[in-house]
């Protein structure tokens, strides 16, 4: 892709919810790249990650590929300070990216790039206590990464906890290296809410997933991860917590991870 201009994306609709109402959370959408060069969204902006991987069982057969993970991600703001806004955006996404790079980096990984997306703006009302006469920007993002970041819904939720971990917390947001986020996660045991207790509880199996994750997902071909009936629950609440605590209801792949982890003394 050309990264000396912003890319154009067509989105379905200006007065989709997800595009209408302020947003400082990271948002994230599926996409792809169209033959005309420009990008096409292919589901809902959503702030949850299950949600994310759980949209992909719904368009791996025509739509979403395992070829590349490629995701938009989003903030809504108002046109009020849109300077500042924007400022903060593009400095926690860039912590975001370097986070997801340092861990690429430290295994061996293809490196995932960002783009800049030309921004959108909704004068649509979100009325309440929001200026009526001030549009709202979708500033926005693409990512593009490895297929080793597609191989599950697990690692979509790795992927999209990795990259949001500067917008909740500041001591991630200036992360040089691993020590530096090693510490950062450290930090976060002492957390129990939101994404700090996500950090908690998975952090320590960042590196054996990425280390080994060829062994866990041998013989769970991307139409297997994403099919609903391997999953003897709903899959829509598959993510790299329940992973970790062994609560994936894929057998297959809850077996293999099981024992690597064992292998590697975290179990």
């Amino acid at each position: 892709m050309d990264d000396k201009k912003p890319l154009q994306l067509k989105y379905p609709s200006p007065s989709d919810r997800c595009n209408t109402y302020l947003c400082s959370k990271v948002m994230y959408a599926h996409y792809k790249q169209t033959p005309k060069g420009y990008l096409s969204q292919l589901t809902r902006f959503t702030t949850c990650r299950e949600e994310l991987a759980g949209a992909i069982f719904n368009h791996r057969d025509n739509r979403i590929r395992s070829k590349q993970l490629l995701l938009l991600v989003r903030n809504i703001v108002s046109s009020i300070s849109l300077d500042k806004h924007r400022r903060g955006f593009e400095k926690m996404a860039n912590g975001g990216l370097r986070i997801i790079n340092i861990m690429e980096a430290r295994h061996s990984w293809p490196l995932t790039v960002m783009h800049d997306v030309a921004d959108i703006t909704n004068s649509t009302s979100t009325g309440g206590h929001y200026r009526r006469d001030a549009p709202r920007i979708l500033i926005t993002k693409a990512l593009e990464a490895s297929p080793k970041w597609i191989r599950s819904p697990h690692m979509v939720s790795l992927y999209a906890l990795l990259f949001r971990l500067p917008f909740c917390g500041v001591k991630f947001i200036n992360i040089k290296d691993y020590d530096g986020l090693r510490k950062a996660c450290e930090f976060c045991a002492k957390s129990n809410t939101g994404d700090g207790n996500q950090v908690r509880q998975t952090w320590r199996f960042w590196d054996p997933i990425m280390a080994n994750s060829d062994d866990i997902f041998r013989g769970v071909p991307f139409a297997q991860a994403f099919d609903k009936e391997q999953y003897t629950r709903s899959c829509l609440s598959e993510g790299v917590l329940t992973l970790c605590q062994q609560r994936t209801s894929n057998t297959k792949i809850q077996s293999k991870f099981t024992e690597v982890m064992k292998q590697v003394g975290l179990y």
